[in-house]
């Protein structure tokens, strides 16, 4: 018994949002206790390790 083709087909799917998919996950403060804004990063040493795949 053959199988009836059926011929390949794209679907797209638009979705509106109010806001964002991700805009209410989290809340960044930039200033620390002492109501100081942060500017900058603190920039870690490099890691320069080998790491085995």
């Amino acid at each position: 018994m053959k199988k009836r083709y059926l011929q390949p087909r794209v679907e797209v799917t638009l979705i509106y949002t109010e806001e964002g998919i991700a805009a209410g996950s989290a809340k960044v403060y930039p200033y620390d206790n002492g109501n100081y804004i942060q500017d900058e990063w603190t920039q870690e040493a490099d890691d320069n390790r080998n790491i085995d795949w």
